[in-house]
């Protein structure tokens, strides 16, 4: 199962949505999204796009090149932590005395609602307030990491996102996919490799 189908399977899992849901979106059965998510089919670049508008996060979420899940729900939670038992209007107001900016009642209202994304010029206010950096309201809140989709294979991976050779293994892999390196090079390795591996057998077995 790739990347993509384990965050697939779970933000359709997340918002009760089924494969066939997912289908009549992207104009296709709910077989080929089986096949999606067991990664026997590779999605295309508007259907990855289409997918993560439809979420609410963003296509390199999707793609595992991010954990930063940017969910307007996510955004919501963590900004009602914020506002706590005080009003939209205090808090407007509370705010301007300790930054010096007004806040639109609309703006914090369609967050609120999980209807809007937040403008950067707001997150950067609302940073600034709560002495809190942006991470704080687009990583996973602790109910939606209870709630995600797991596997064996997916924790591994997380592992091993932050690690340097994996990062350049990565852009690797994006460069043969882009057709801007020759893959003969690595067939020619992989044939050497067998060939030395076969050559120590032998001479294990004198």
């Amino acid at each position: 199962m790739s990347i993509f189908g384990l965050r697939l399977k779970e933000l359709r899992d997340e918002t009760g949505r089924t494969q066939g849901d997912i289908g009549k979106l992207l104009g296709k059965s709910a077989a080929a999204i089986s096949k999606y998510e067991m990664g026997d089919r590779q999605p295309g670049l508007s259907d990855i796009s289409n997918l993560a508008k439809y979420f609410n996060t963003t296509s390199d979420y999707m793609l595992g090149l991010s954990n930063h899940k940017i969910s307007l729900a996510n955004i919501a939670a963590q900004l009602r932590s914020i506002i706590g038992e005080k009003s939209i209007r205090a808090f407007i107001a509370d705010v301007k005395s300790k930054t010096g900016h007004e806040l639109n009642s609309t703006d914090i209202e369609d967050c609120l609602n999980a209807s809007a994304f937040p403008s950067n010029e707001l997150l950067n206010i609302l940073c600034n307030y709560s002495g809190v950096n942006k991470d704080f309201f687009l990583e996973y809140t602790e109910s939606i990491k209870k709630g995600r989709y797991s596997s064996p294979q997916f924790e591994e991976l997380e592992a091993y996102l932050s690690h340097p050779q994996f990062k350049a293994a990565v852009k690797l892999i994006i460069k043969l996919l882009k057709n801007q390196l020759d893959i003969i090079i690595f067939d020619k390795l992989a044939d050497s490799m067998i060939k030395l591996k076969e050559k120590s057998g032998n001479e294990d077995s004198r």
